[in-house]
């Protein structure tokens, strides 16, 4: 687990994926691939839920078409037993459409056709988000401090000249000064006005007549346009994750 005090630390995590295929040989030859493609990924072979459901990776690549369960069905397991869990789909077809009975929202999908081309590109953006969901900031919670996700953090203020962390449905004090903050997770968080930074996955944040800074580009946020704002928002928050 990364832990950021200072300034943004650069080292190699590693991570687990878990293949999910009824094909065993060509959930081998996955294997293979991913682990001679990227140092940052070790990855384990299920052919079934029973064994998907039995420990817990860092990411699950599941085939779509399997005879017990489709990839939907054990996504929909994987995601009751861990909301946060990133799942990605991968079929024999070049395209897919999201079920009605899907409660998860896959991570990507990957074309067994295009494996060769694709497969290093999402690892790559994998490890970005498993690197972001893994940065960890210490806060105080009475006399104890104990360590946040910072992507759960939904907006950072200064409140009664203390940095204030809100959470949702709990807030946390800080000890770093707001500028220590901003230039440390920066890429993370965006600013609508001076004294506030908002998680850009918390759209509800946004209000008119805000601007946000998205590295050199400022966008002001209007109630005509806030669809637009949040498309161009999304591409730009992609291209980070």
């Amino acid at each position: 687990t990364r832990q950021h005090h200072a300034d943004r630390e650069v080292l190699m995590q590693h991570y687990t994926i878990l293949i999910i295929d009824d094909k065993r040989e060509q959930a081998k030859e996955i294997k293979k691939k991913i682990e001679a493609l990227h140092p940052a990924f070790h990855a384990d072979i299920a052919n079934d839920a029973s064994y998907a459901l039995k420990g817990t990776y860092d990411a699950y690549l599941s085939d779509l078409m399997m005879p017990v369960h489709s990839g939907i069905e054990i996504g929909n397991m994987i995601y009751k037993e861990n909301p946060d869990a990133i799942i990605i789909l991968m079929s024999s077809l070049d395209n897919f459409a999201i079920e009605r009975t899907q409660q998860f929202s896959a991570f990507t999908f990957l074309p067994k056709s295009k494996l060769d081309q694709e497969l290093l590109p999402l690892l790559q953006r994998l490890e970005r988000r498993l690197n972001y969901i893994n940065i960890r900031i210490h806060v105080k919670e009475g006399e104890k401090s104990i360590a946040v996700p910072i992507y759960k953090i939904h907006k950072v203020s200064v409140i009664k000249k203390q940095l204030c962390l809100d959470m949702g449905n709990t807030r946390y004090t800080c000890s770093m000064r707001l500028q220590d903050f901003q230039r440390i997770y920066d890429d993370y968080f965006v600013c609508p006005k001076n004294g506030l930074l908002i998680n850009p996955s918390c759209g509800y944040y946004y209000e008119a007549g805000h601007t946000l800074q998205l590295k050199e580009e400022s966008i002001r946020v209007s109630l005509l346009k806030r669809k637009e704002f949040k498309e161009k928002y999304q591409k730009y928050y992609d291209s980070l994750m």
